[in-house]
């Protein structure tokens, strides 16, 4: 009896003492573990073995495990295999379920390396100076790095679950390698939810398959999230500034008009380190249709957006509750800070126009509107890091990182 996490997913299992065999195939030790879910809501217990089943299709190279009743299990795997029994799970309510693992190695053999592609975002503007950023949980340890000689510096920020570590400035291409229990691995990881019918909350998606639910998600990576507003095509973004969650919500437009709710939803990534979906909205009778796509980073304070459709037209961003901006450097920032001594900050790397009375932007005749849209913590007190300008330079360097396991 224990509770077992692989990845995102857990659950308490009683399980027989065939439930896990170990066993080596050709040098690699494999671990297959069988049991069933059953929870009290037959719903929940049908939930949790889906997410199971959908271990195999995760992004990640590698995936934590961890077992209370066999800690000598605990480490780094590749999920290569698993199997719901959905006839009896309809019929009884409780799933049998299989998974096969390759298993990587324990948390003292495996090392991380995060492999970043970086560049400056194509931008018609001077005077930036784009500074890239990684973030990592706290737990993270036993630092190098690869393929360079400066070592970044670091800060940390306080979110929603506890803290986040910022790298902040290391030379592009150089390789960080870290350390981490497979217990904290996910600590303020990128995530996505939906409204999958089990719970009242909204449940962790595994890989990419997503229930059309395009009005009930939430992507986020614990100091910032983002659902649907409930109204046209507005988004609530909320950003937890070390006190409490704040909202700020902003709406979407196409040739001076509201367009309307999202129709359909995918997922585009899902990793511990990058999300991003895709919201699909119709317009008016047969002209067309509009793409909102919206990335999160882990240790992010802001969103990245490419907003597109299919002909040309005058995109706009703004702030649904009307505060006014000032302009900076390839953006706008709060003109003041506001209750919660915090900023807004809009950003785009292409010639825009300012609403400088709403807060917001927007570029005319065009195919796409790509912006960042984030939050000055602190607002005119904010701290190194966290600055509107400071932000807007870490949105201007266009990060991707994978997560690589090697062996010590």
């Amino acid at each position: 009896m224990g509770t077992l996490t692989i990845g995102r997913v857990g659950v308490d299992l009683d399980l027989d003492p065939a439930g896990i065999q170990k066993t080596t195939q050709r040098g690699r030790e494999v671990v297959a573990i069988t049991g069933e879910v059953s929870l009290t809501d037959s719903n929940q217990s049908k939930a949790l073995a889906h997410k199971i089943e959908r271990l195999p299709t995760t992004e990640e190279l590698l995936v934590p495990l961890t077992f209370s009743g066999e800690p000598t299990l605990d480490g780094y795997y590749r999920v290569t295999d698993a199997i719901l029994n959905t006839v009896i799970g309809s019929a009884n309510g409780f799933y049998p379920f299989s998974c096969q693992l390759e298993r990587i190695g324990s948390e003292g053999r495996v090392e991380i390396e995060s492999v970043i592609s970086s560049a400056e975002r194509t931008n018609d503007f001077g005077g930036i100076t784009p500074v890239p950023i990684l973030g990592v949980p706290t737990q993270a340890d036993a630092w190098r790095y690869r393929d360079g000689s400066a070592i970044p510096t670091s800060f940390t920020r306080t979110f929603g679950g506890g803290n986040v570590r910022m790298l902040s400035g290391y030379t592009v291409g150089k390789v960080p390698v870290w350390s981490i229990a497979a217990s904290a691995f996910y600590n303020r990881a990128c995530y996505v939810k939906v409204d999958d019918g089990s719970t009242t909350n909204k449940e962790v998606v595994i890989g990419r398959d997503i229930p059309n639910k395009p009005t009930d998600f939430e992507i986020g990576n614990d100091g910032l999230r983002v659902t649907y507003n409930g109204s046209n095509c507005q988004l609530k973004v909320e950003f937890y500034d070390g006190t409490d969650w704040r909202s700020h919500p902003i709406e979407l437009y196409s040739g001076g008009a509201t367009i309307a709710a999202p129709a359909y939803i995918s997922v585009l990534m899902n990793t511990a380190a990058t999300c991003g979906i895709r919201l699909v909205v119709p317009l008016a009778g047969s002209t067309g249709a509009v793409t909102v796509d919206i990335w999160v980073r882990r240790g992010a304070r802001f969103i990245e957006v490419v907003y597109s459709r299919d002909r040309a037209a005058t995109l706009k961003v703004r702030n649904v509750n009307v505060e006014a901006g000032t302009a900076i450097t390839a953006g706008q920032r709060a003109t003041a800070n506001d209750g919660n001594t915090n900023r807004y900050v809009f950003s785009c790397p292409l010639s825009h126009t300012l609403d400088a009375t709403n807060g917001g932007l927007q570029i005319a005749s065009v195919t796409e509107l790509p912006f960042m849209f984030g939050l000055e913590v602190g607002g005119t007190g904010a701290a190194s890091g966290d600055a509107a300008t400071d932000l807007v330079d870490q949105y201007f360097q266009a990060i991707t990182e994978i997560m690589n396991p090697i062996i010590r």
